[in-house]
């Protein structure tokens, strides 16, 4: 468990979202960065439009 959305995005299998006590259920970590737009990765809010599928450094690496 983290707050770390980029350690989040770079480092692990899967994410799930705590909210209000209610857990949502693990996906895989580029589908659930991918699917937000508040709480995801920096790399994900700079390259949304461009590259949609980035969401950590890695990522932008050819």
């Amino acid at each position: 468990m983290t707050h770390d959305l980029d350690f989040a995005g770079t480092y692990s299998d899967e994410a799930a979202f705590l909210c209000n006590r209610v857990v949502t259920p693990p996906r895989p970590r580029r589908a659930f960065f991918a699917g937000m737009e508040l709480y995801t990765t920096g790399v994900r809010r700079v390259t949304c439009r461009a590259l949609p599928d980035a969401v950590s450094p890695e990522d932008l690496v050819l």
